[in-house]
């Protein structure tokens, strides 16, 4: 009986699992294996035989956790980035050690790293950090080409009338920085799904003022709680301001004291009316205090009085 051999040429499908090994209505299960040992799969088909290894060196920390990621910048030129416990080795692509430096990334961190690599720096993330980069001080160093025609040393240029350069080197790669990126519009936070709504109270201002002399003893005199229908007139630089006495029961987000002789604390007036009319006549229309009769609620109503507010009306 003739031997037969069957000649595997295909192996695009690459790597599948032992649960569809019985599905041939399956295309892929015919130029696929189960297993590739010392081989790669080509999307062309053919499995490529691996490369040998070589020892170059021992990392600076060595028998320790370690995380590395290639880095090519603009030339081409490949470097190897060792992520270590706090530390950061960088690697030329003959394996030789160019620079080390610190680094706040720690052994239990190194999984969690994200890279993304650009044309002149490595981009570094992690939760519990900012954002991060990683850059050498690259010089791109090129020498213009030239030409002798007939004694005259002329520059070379394309048809578009570009310099033509060539024997691109790569100068500085031994001196790596790491620094916050910049970045101009920073991430936003997911929009909150929660539900929790936050309210902002009203906002407080107070000024302490305080005097060389007895000048507020009137108020102390006057007593709780009628001290707190006083007011003090003070200056700041060469503006007059307005401001109503208050007592350290007034606020329960600072601490005030109440008044004495040389010192008391104010809420500064947001407006002071001068009207120079002696025969003026203003009416004060006070919704502070829940009304209780038709007519008063008629009237504030109608001037748009606010509740907890009391505003002053010059009739017209």
């Amino acid at each position: 009986m003739a031997r037969y051999s069957n000649v595997q040429t295909d192996f695009s499908g690459g790597l599948i699992s032992d649960y569809i090994l019985g599905r041939l209505d399956i295309k892929r299960v015919a130029n696929s294996a189960r297993t590739f040992k010392n081989f790669f799969p080509s999307l062309q088909g053919p499995a490529v035989y691996r490369t040998g290894f070589r020892y170059v060196d021992e990392l600076p920390i060595a028998n320790e956790k370690s995380v590395s990621i290639d880095l090519v910048v603009a030339t081409d030129k490949a470097y190897r980035i060792v992520f270590g416990n706090q530390t950061i080795s960088v690697f030329n692509n003959r394996g030789e050690l160019l620079d080390t430096l610190s680094s706040p990334y720690s052994n239990a961190e190194l999984d969690d790293l994200r890279f993304s690599s650009e044309t002149d720096a490595l981009y570094i993330t992690h939760g519990n950090y900012y954002p991060k980069k990683l850059s050498a001080d690259i010089v791109f160093v090129s020498t213009t080409l030239q030409a002798d025609n007939a004694g005259v040393i002329e520059t070379l240029e394309s048809s578009d009338l570009l310099t033509l350069n060539a024997n691109i080197q790569i100068q500085g790669d031994t001196n790596w920085t790491l620094e916050d990126m910049d970045i101009k519009v920073e991430p936003f936070l997911e929009t909150d799904q929660s539900g929790t709504k936050y309210s902002i109270s009203q906002s407080e201002r107070y000024v302490k003022i305080t005097s060389t002399g007895p000048d507020f003893a009137d108020i102390v005199t006057a007593g709780s709680p009628a001290w707190l229908d006083y007011y003090v007139e003070y200056n700041i630089g060469d503006e007059k301001f307005l401001g109503k006495v208050v007592d350290a029961a007034t606020s329960t987000n600072y601490t005030l004291v109440d008044p004495t002789s040389q010192e008391v604390f104010v809420s500064p007036v947001d407006t002071v009316l001068d009207i120079e009319d002696a025969g003026a006549q203003l009416f004060l229309l006070d919704n502070h205090e829940t009304a209780t009769d038709v007519e008063s609620i008629a009237i504030l109503n109608q001037e748009g009085v606010k509740e907890n507010e009391i505003e002053l009306v010059v009739p017209s």
